[in-house]
C-alpha cells in the first residue's frame, strides 16, 4: 500500500517537472500561426489545415506563458485531456474575491465559500461548423461536490472582460475564434481544424 502511495506521488512529481518553457513556446507559436491563419481568407475549398498540440504544451503554457493573462484569484489552472471530447480541469481560486463581489443571503451557498480552494470539473466540449458547447459533467471546491450553479457563477465571475462584462455563460453555444472549425480532443492530446 505504502509503495502504491509512493508510487502515485512520484508519478505526480514526475508529472509537474515535464512542464518546461519549451513546451510553452512551443504552444505560443503554434497559437500565432492559429492566430495568423484565422485572418487569412482562405478558399471554401481548400483542405482545413490541423494544427495539433499536446497536454503538456497546454500546461506548460498555462503554467508559464499565460499566468500573467490569469484572472487575480485563479492560480495553477491545468486542463487533462481525456479523449472523446472530454477533458478535466483544475485550479487553486480564491473564493472570498467571488463572496464578496455581490451582496448574497444566508441561502447562497456561496456565501459559506472562504479562502483558497481547489476546484475541479470534468466535462466535454462539442465543436461543429466553427461552434462549440460546453458541457460539465461533475464539479468540486475543495473535493465537496458543487451545484453547476455555483460552478456557473465562478467561471462568470472569473471570465468577465470588457467585451464580456457577465461572465462566459456555460449553457450558451459560442463562436470559435480564428476560424477555427473544429477542435478534436483525444487522450493526451487537442487538434485545432481550421
Amino acid at each position: 500500500m505504502l509503495a502504491g502511495i509512493a508510487i502515485v506521488a512520484a508519478a505526480s512529481l514526475s508529472a509537474q517537472q515535464a512542464l518546461s518553457r519549451q513546451d510553452a513556446e512551443s504552444l505560443e507559436k503554434k497559437l500565432a500561426t492559429i492566430a495568423a491563419r484565422g485572418v487569412s481568407p482562405r478558399p471554401k475549398t481548400a483542405a482545413p489545415l490541423r494544427t495539433s498540440f499536446t497536454e503538456r504544451e497546454l500546461n506548460s503554457y498555462l503554467k508559464f506563458a499565460a499566468h500573467d493573462t490569469l484572472p487575480v484569484g485563479l492560480v495553477d489552472p491545468q486542463l487533462t485531456l481525456t479523449g472523446h471530447r472530454q477533458f478535466t480541469g483544475r485550479a487553486i481560486v480564491n473564493l472570498d474575491h467571488v463572496r464578496t463581489s455581490k451582496p448574497r443571503t444566508w441561502l447562497d451557498p456561496a456565501s459559506y465559500l472562504t479562502g483558497s480552494l481547489e476546484l475541479k470539473a470534468a466535462g466535454t466540449l462539442a465543436t461543429s461548423a466553427g461552434r462549440a458547447t460546453l458541457h460539465f459533467d461533475t464539479a468540486s471546491i475543495g473535493g465537496v461536490p458543487i451545484p453547476m450553479s455555483l460552478l456557473q457563477e465562478l467561471v462568470s465571475f472569473y471570465s468577465k472582460t470588457p467585451d464580456l462584462p457577465g461572465g462566459f455563460d456555460l449553457d450558451t453555444p459560442f463562436d470559435l475564434p480564428a476560424a477555427i472549425r473544429e477542435v478534436e480532443i483525444q487522450r493526451g492530446s487537442a487538434t485545432i481544424v481550421q
